[in-house]
């Protein structure tokens, strides 16, 4: 793992060096480079996706419970962990059959119970917050959820796709906008994070990458920049439907099948 003893804190800051999550190999792994100060106390992270947002905030938390608890970090020389007394995240699908929990409402709960738990001295991770319904709406509980976040002076790091949440992380004061890179020809991911600055999601040039089918791609299209109520063209070549294998038997006279 090639991991060292890190420098801890007091003082509200978090500089993170090469760092790498401890299960990724470093041959695969592109090191991971942060800085966190008062008064800038927030991060939001936009942009593709698959571009390891998700990954960035897992190894930020991982890393800063493993140097308080003593334990020798992957890391650059000049790294510096903030002592803090939770860390706070909800990552990942939080829907719950057992408890009755939609994605939505699975991270709501989770935000709930965050807010009632993070002070000044604590980390809050969020993954994808806002996501799971409405894009309008959750964009006002979003805000709503970061602004107390900000009330409370505490570091947080979010991740979403919500335009209206990346207008005000570029607007808001003591936030910083960041994005992971990409290549701009091929639309890979660099998983390299860039500060100052935010990205788009792209979700269409990554479908037309995995190769999903160039008539919903030019559907899709329409639709993004026309809207859902225009004249849609027809599709020249539309995709093949597979025979089924199922077979029907003729019913009987009396019985429905």
């Amino acid at each position: 793992m090639d991991a060292k003893p890190v420098r801890l804190t007091a003082k509200r800051r978090i500089r993170l060096v090469n760092v790498r999550h401890p299960l990724l190999g470093r041959a695969a792994c592109v090191p991971l480079n942060l800085e966190m100060t008062v008064p800038d106390t927030g991060i939001a992270v936009i942009g593709l996706n698959t571009d390891g947002k998700a990954v960035c905030l897992k190894t930020v938390g991982l890393l800063s419970l493993m140097a308080q608890s003593g334990l020798h970090v992957p890391c650059g020389d000049g790294t510096v962990i903030s002592m803090t007394n939770r860390v706070l995240c909800d990552i990942g699908d939080s829907q719950s059959i057992s408890q009755n929990l939609s994605t939505f409402s699975g991270h709501r709960t989770n935000v709930i119970r965050i807010l009632g738990d993070c002070s000044r001295d604590s980390l809050v991770l969020l993954d994808e917050l806002g996501s799971g319904t409405d894009p309008a709406e959750s964009s006002g509980l979003v805000a709503a959820i970061l602004e107390e976040l900000l009330r409370r002076r505490c570091f947080f790091i979010v991740t979403t796709h919500n335009p209206q949440i990346k207008q005000w992380a570029e607007q808001r004061e003591h936030v910083i906008s960041v994005r992971m890179a990409v290549d701009q020809v091929s639309l890979m991911p660099l998983y390299r994070l860039e500060l100052g600055m935010s990205g788009e999601s792209c979700a269409i040039e990554i479908a037309c990458h995995l190769e999903m089918d160039e008539g919903l791609l030019k559907l899709a299209r329409q639709v993004a920049d026309h809207g859902p109520e225009m004249d849609q063209e027809p599709v020249n070549k539309p995709m093949r439907i597979p025979a089924t294998c199922l077979q029907r038997i003729p019913a009987k006279k009396g019985r429905i099948l």
